[in-house]
């Protein structure tokens, strides 16, 4: 119960932080490089290439987590979070695993305000590895040798050793881990049937989550990702028909967003439209959201239908036909 308690608040303090204004912006602005070189890393291992970098940078000091110097004064832990955090370390100290996953966590990242202390996060996930043969912790002593964080030298066998025995109990980033390994021999010879056996596990668990969905199942967003429209179409900006006629960036996404924002408060029937199909479908700058979609499905519907499931007479052809797509939509 006290483990229960301590953790609540330590969760509550952790995201009041994380909507403090100006936090995200900071941030931004320290990990904002010159150059963009993500692309240069396979996708599958840019996520733990970020975990990696995050763990490298805060070690260093050069990210920002509540407790750190800033403009306006050091931010102090309530008092509340220091008796929890407190309350963390005693059921720690006297064996109990759930408490010493949570501190070996917050020492690995620093959450709550507390020191990063990757050495001592080290030894509790090697304990509880080695004692209770926690998955979640395999898989992070193996990720710390991988990396040679925690004051040790990176070792590819223990690494893999540790990796591996996650991934037998089913851990799905160590099976993840394994998958790309063993694709790019990554310490291992490479082995397509071996990543592949690991990708199908992986695969299984996305597709049952995605089934054990609920009763109206879940939405995949069904907008493809052209990573040559970044770069104005497969053989640059005007130099095709489906080429791009200008480089589509964020920026330029919300400027024509905001322009047909505007023009569906003046009551444009095409601008609300082009918002329904944009919420309904979603965009990679524009995640679906069904609730903005019907807002301005509504707006179509008060000014093209007099009452459910009768249209307004005398429609112009092409009211007629977004009133058609409004009603197959609502419907």
């Amino acid at each position: 119960e006290s483990l229960a308690l301590a953790l609540e608040v330590l969760e509550q303090y952790e995201q009041a932080e994380g909507r403090a204004p100006g936090r995200q912006r900071r941030y931004e602005s320290q990990l904002k490089t010159y150059r963009d070189i993500s692309w240069m890393i396979p996708g599958i291992a840019r996520p733990y290439a970020q975990r990696a970098a995050r763990l490298f940078m805060r070690a260093a000091g050069l990210t920002d987590h509540v407790g750190e110097q800033y403009a306006g004064g050091r931010a102090e832990q309530p008092a509340a979070v220091r008796r929890a955090i407190g309350t963390l370390r005693e059921l720690a100290a006297g064996g109990h695993e759930a408490a010493q996953f949570a501190v070996a966590d917050m020492e690995t990242y620093g959450k709550y305000g507390s020191a990063i202390e990757l050495g001592s996060a080290l030894q509790r996930f090697q304990r509880l590895a080695d004692g209770s043969g926690n998955a979640t912790a395999q898989y992070m002593v193996g990720f710390f040798y991988a990396a040679g964080l925690g004051g040790v030298d990176a070792h590819n066998g223990h690494a893999l050793l540790y990796t591996t025995l996650a991934a037998i109990q089913g851990h799905t980033a160590a099976e993840a881990t394994l998958a790309f390994r063993h694709l790019a021999g990554v310490g291992v010879p490479v082995s397509c049937e071996r990543a592949l056996g690991y990708y199908q596990a992986v695969a299984r668990k996305a597709v049952a989550h995605y089934r054990a969905g609920p009763v109206m199942g879940r939405h995949m967003p069904d907008y493809r990702v052209r990573l040559a429209d970044d770069h104005g179409g497969a053989y640059g900006v005007r130099t095709g028909p489906y080429s791009l006629h200008k480089l589509v960036d964020q920026r330029s996404f919300d400027e024509l967003l905001q322009y047909h924002q505007q023009n569906a408060l003046k009551g444009e029937l095409k601008a609300c439209m082009t918002l329904v199909d944009l919420y309904y479908h979603g965009h990679r700058y524009a995640p679906r959201n069904f609730a903005v979609a019907l807002k301005y499905l509504r707006q179509v519907r008060a000014q093209l239908f007099a009452g459910p499931g009768e249209v307004r007479a005398g429609l112009a052809p092409a009211e007629a036909a977004l009133a058609a797509q409004a009603a197959a939509m609502l419907g």
